[in-house]
């Protein structure tokens, strides 16, 4: 795994930035770069993407990460369709590769995902013309033009199709007894996706987050089923010690754990793009007629033509109306950059420098014209800091999680606190990363008994959604709750939960029991599933 530091990676591309107006190659090698530090033969993406080129298509009913997550085993066609899919020849091929790549549990000497930006490279190194030829590259070509703001990340996927097979995969384990390998698989997710969480541009690490966050709450998933089921892990205790040990931010020894989610660096590849795109469509006066409109109405149509052909005239008058020169555009750019990466390096959702606008929600809010042409490249960055906080309290939540459940396995009985669980299971009680003591008194999550811990016998949980139907659920006595205070910081005991980091007045965050789990069980109440 990539280990560079930040402070040295944006020295480097600040260096560049100031040669000079370079040719649109030159911002490509800058890019590619930055994946320097990796050698040849720790290059996962040169062993997995065949793999992955190799395999089917995920059938009907899982062809979506969300999809093959929440759907359950059972006697329908589609879950029949789906194991078969799994169990297929070249579909457990890829399962093996993606278990060799994330074998080395030591980040300095681990492999990394290197796929270079452009064919060029890609070309001249072992594999890459197949890797091409199955259309598992990133393709710049911008009406001729290699421009990293077009960036067209097509392995992307065929990596969300290895994910759809992992969750498939994990859920046949489970149902056949073998909770132990599915929790092992899953772990295998999230380093791979941790790989990705390394990537240089916004898009592509907020795949890698969504990807890691989409293995820690199944890894949830599958041991709430167990527990609450046929408990297969009680006589694979070691396992699941071994996974949570595996998954912890630094390890019993005191090392840099694999995962290292307060290593990971703000994406340096977008401010790239910004800059070679303002180089290449203004000039010192203002817009550059000869590549203004063609590039830009490629960009918004990604090369369909009949999107083009509707997309010029919007631009033909855009250029009419922008005032925006090249030495504007990159102070926007450079102020945005500088903007997020100060609050990236804070660590801190409560410091007061959060509650303020940001650099670019302010151009947005005054409507300048400028930020059309900025959006290309700089407007991914504006949601990474939430998601980092978010994966932040998924991984350290997990870990207390499965902590909690192997205590339980072990003692036949609930933990009397959350601290019950170390050192045995854990070393330390991490804190909850969005409480605003986080940095002060190291609050721990909330670990919530009902008739235990509050008064009533049984408790009830709003379950929020944005893209499902709310619901309600009632706990009681057999089952506990852990749960972030959420990003208003202010413990409202679970009465509402809506996962988000973002802000939400009187909403908790909640990790168990799993929210994946509740919301299956509702839409097979509902008969939405199958």
């Amino acid at each position: 795994m990539r280990f560079a530091t930040t402070i040295g990676r944006f020295g480097a591309c600040a260096l560049g930035i100031v040669c000079g107006v370079a040719q649109a190659q030159d911002y490509v090698e800058r890019a590619n770069a930055l994946y320097a530090d990796i050698i040849l033969d720790q290059r996962s993406d040169l062993v997995i993407l065949p793999a992955i080129a190799a395999m089917a298509e995920p059938p009907r009913g899982v062809e979506t990460v969300r999809k093959a997550m929440l759907q359950p085993a059972s006697n329908s066609p589609i879950w029949r369709e789906a194991k078969a899919w799994a169990e297929g020849e070249a579909q457990q091929a890829a399962l093996v590769v993606l278990d060799e790549i994330t074998d080395e549990t030591d980040y300095r000497l681990a492999m990394a995902f290197g796929l270079p930006y452009g064919v060029e490279t890609l070309a001249q190194e072992p594999g890459g013309i197949g890797i091409i030829a199955a259309d598992l590259h990133i393709d710049l070509d911008v009406a001729g033009t290699p421009l990293l703001a077009g960036a067209d990340f097509r392995y992307l996927k065929g990596v969300k199709n290895l994910y759809c097979l992992v969750h498939v995969e994990a859920t046949r384990l489970a149902e056949e007894g073998r909770v132990g390998d599915a929790l092992e698989l899953l772990a295998d997710g999230v380093f791979f996706a941790r790989q990705l969480a390394d990537r240089e541009f916004a898009e592509e690490m907020t795949v890698g987050i969504e990807l890691m966050q989409s293995c820690f709450e199944r890894l949830r998933d599958i041991v709430y089923l167990d527990l609450r089921g046929s408990r297969d892990l009680a006589d694979e205790q070691p396992t699941l010690s071994a996974v949570i040990d595996r998954l912890a931010e630094r390890t019993r020894e005191d090392f840099a754990g694999y995962v290292g989610i307060e290593r990971m660096t703000f994406p340096m590849a977008n401010r790239l793009a910004g800059d070679q795109l303002a180089e290449h469509v203004l000039t010192s006066g203002g817009i550059n007629p000869s590549t203004f409109v063609r590039t830009m109405a490629f960009l918004t149509s990604r090369g369909n033509p009949m999107m083009l052909f509707s997309q010029t005239p919007r631009w033909e008058q855009a250029s009419a109306d922008l005032n925006l020169t090249l030495s504007d555009a990159k102070e926007h750019i450079e102020r945005i950059q500088n903007d997020l990466l100060g609050r990236w390096n804070l660590r801190d959702p409560h410091h007061p420098l959060m509650s303020q606008q940001t650099y670019y929600d302010q151009l947005q809010a005054s409507g300048d014209p400028a930020l059309t042409a900025l959006d290309f490249t700089m407007g991914a960055l504006a949601d990474m800091l939430d998601l980092w906080q978010q994966i932040r309290l998924e991984s350290i939540g997990t870990r207390h999680a499965l902590a909690l459940a192997a205590y339980e396995y072990a003692q036949n009985q609930k933990a009397p606190s959350e601290s019950s669980v170390r050192p045995r299971w854990l070393p330390k009680i991490e804190p909850d990363p969005l409480s605003d003591q986080y940095l002060r008194s190291n609050p721990s999550l909330q670990y919530v008994i009902p008739g235990r811990h509050i008064n009533q016998e049984t408790h009830t949980v709003n379950f929020v959604f944005s893209d499902f139907a709310n619901f309600q659920k009632t706990f009681t006595g057999d089952e506990f709750l852990l749960y972030s205070v959420g990003a208003d910081s202010d413990n409202n005991v679970a009465v509402e939960i809506q996962n988000t980091p973002e802000l939400v007045l009187g909403a908790d965050y909640l990790i168990w029991p799993p929210v994946l789990s509740m919301l299956r069980e509702n839409l097979m109440t509902l008969g939405q599933l199958n």
